[in-house]
């Protein structure tokens, strides 16, 4: 299995671990479950701890200060968390740090199956971690809001911004398709070269920013 073929393996997850959070929350947001909900967000309280985590972990990452940090709290809803940063001043980096849990908790969902399948987990021990990690990975709505409002305050860096979240998910499946279609062989170092270019929106944040990391 080459390097891109692993590449591509974690970006599916990326994209269908947070789908089937939206799921999965949506469920159990429905009023006859609401008690259930309570209960699940208590039991797979590590997913909801990852989730703040991975905000907190991506802050440190992109130079954004942190003012206050909860990682999971007993609220109406179920157990929460929440990170309190300072105002952010990019679209690019308010994405990032918005969509953090959907992307370490769909790493970690992986990894465990990894694990799961060299016999280093247990079954029902990988059954526990993966759900936990799969109900946390949902983006919140204010994540979003927070992203857009962002991006309509300072549009002037929007398009760019946006162009650079773009470029790994339109690098890998562009290289996919030709492969496919054409059976081309870029070697090793172009895989490795395409590769990098997954964390091309966060090299773009720290190459780009101003000092303290802001824009």
């Amino acid at each position: 299995m080459n390097v891109l073929s692993y590449v591509f393996e974690v970006f599916v997850f990326i994209l269908f671990v947070p789908l089937i959070s939206l799921i999965i929350n949506f469920i159990l947001s429905l009023k006859p479950l609401k008690f259930l909900k309570n209960v699940f967000s208590f039991l797979f309280i590590l997913g909801v701890a990852v989730h703040e985590a991975s905000h907190l972990l991506f802050c440190k990452i992109l130079g954004t200060k942190i003012i206050d940090i909860a990682y999971f709290k007993p609220q109406s809803s179920g157990f929460q968390g929440y990170v309190k940063t300072e105002e952010i001043e990019s679209f690019l980096k308010a994405v990032l740090i918005g969509i953090a849990p959907a992307i370490i908790n769909s790493l970690l969902v992986y990894l465990v199956l990894k694990l799961y399948s060299l016999n280093f987990l247990n079954f029902f021990l990988t059954i526990y971690l993966i759900f936990s990690l799969i109900v946390g990975a949902k983006p919140s709505i204010q994540d979003i809001l927070i992203a857009l409002s962002v991006a309509a305050k300072y549009p002037s860096r929007f398009l760019t911004e946006l162009l650079a979240l773009s470029t790994p998910f339109a690098s890998i499946f562009t290289y996919q398709y030709f492969q496919i279609a054409f059976n081309a062989n870029i070697g090793l170092t172009g895989e490795l070269f395409l590769a990098v270019l997954s964390f091309s929106p966060i090299l773009y944040v720290l190459l780009c920013g101003s000092e303290g990391g802001r824009y």
